[in-house]
């Protein structure tokens, strides 16, 4: 006699939908977990980058007597403005001088720091915007294009090139010029640039920040002492957080700087503020940024290395006084180290 088994019995659809439900409710656990580790690996890695070159600077200044210049130009007249401040020649500043001391001795030997390319030399706009540089075998402008792992934060999303003017490779990070965008003062070398305002032309002379177009700061000039003193800061290399586009045709509001023209920080405004948009385009969906502010795609601040190599990450809310003590190289400020956390 066959006696009947017993019936195989399936999930219901009740049971089904239920472990579906417990699986969802578990990856929505779990994936801001892993987004927070992806993140604090991302700031770590950035950390790296920024204390790697602190150290390379303080070779440099080891090895030089002085921290590099800020911007490389030729011999020519102070007075003659596109050699000296507009940077049509593309000779080379902060970050390629440090290229030997972060492995890039190759590169750097290529570089022409002396003469540069005339901008009579290259193809200019609008023409060579459609093939960018397509032609080109100037090595200035082929480096300057050229993606750097060491220049680029691993959390900001953006890591082609700039803008119409330019069209070279972002970088995320900028050498500190002080606190100060615009400054009346003469330019080292007894140079001031003409302006009854504030202007473009300023930029180029010093504040009071380690560095400024043909630098030679020293370690000795920093009498606020190298632990109290930024060298550089994250930055996100251009005025508005996601560009539209880096093809033409541009829009002459998404300015950006790399390494090509004052890649310089100013610690004139708390990082991440809002607060610094142009006025007349006001916002944080219109409004745009100058490009050399202290900006990052890190929650809660920024990333700053100090003249001594250390790396610390400085608060939205930092008081702006304290901030601005971290940009000058001799201001006689006092303030103490976890005030970078904010209140």
């Amino acid at each position: 006699m066959v006696r009947p088994g017993k019936p195989e019995r399936g999930f219901t659809l009740v049971e089904l939908l239920v472990v579906i439900a417990i699986i969802g409710v578990l990856i929505a656990m779990l994936l801001p977990a892993v987004q927070q580790a992806r993140e604090a690996a991302r700031r770590l890695h950035c950390t790296n980058n920024l204390a790697q070159m602190a150290k390379a600077m303080n070779n440099y200044e080891s090895a030089h007597g002085h921290f590099p210049p800020g911007e490389i130009h030729s011999t020519g007249p102070a007075a003659d403005f596109y050699e000296h401040c507009r940077w049509h020649q593309f000779i080379g500043i902060w970050m390629n001088a440090i290229f030997p001391q972060m492995e890039q001795q190759a590169d750097y030997d290529r570089l022409n720091f002396k003469t540069g390319t005339s901008a009579a030399s290259i193809p200019q706009y609008p023409g060579y915007l459609d093939d960018p540089y397509a032609t080109v075998t100037e090595p200035n402008l082929l480096i300057s294009r050229k993606k750097y792992s060491f220049l680029l934060c691993p959390s900001d999303p953006y890591v082609g090139f700039t803008n119409w003017w330019s069209r070279v490779r972002i970088v995320h990070y900028y050498a500190c010029a002080g606190d100060v965008e615009y400054s009346n003062l003469p330019h080292h070398d007894g140079f001031k640039y003409p302006g009854t305002s504030p202007n473009d032309w300023w930029h180029c002379n010093a504040t009071n920040g380690v560095f400024y177009n043909d630098s030679s700061t020293r370690m000795a000039d920093i009498t606020d002492g190298a632990s109290r003193t930024a060298l550089l800061a994250e930055t996100w290399g251009r005025n508005m957080q996601y560009p539209p586009s880096d093809v033409p045709p541009f829009d002459a509001k998404y300015e950006f700087r790399a390494m090509n023209l004052h890649a310089y920080a100013y610690f004139d405004w708390p990082p991440n503020s809002w607060r610094n948009y142009d006025a007349s385009d006001p916002g944080p969906t219109n409004g745009v940024m100058d490009p050399w502010r202290v900006n990052s795609f890190h929650a809660g601040g920024c990333h700053v290395a100090l003249c001594d190599a250390s790396v610390h990450f400085v608060s939205d809310y930092v008081d702006i006084r304290v901030f601005k003590a971290l940009a000058s190289i001799d201001g006689g400020e006092v303030f103490q180290m976890d005030q970078l956390n904010g209140p």
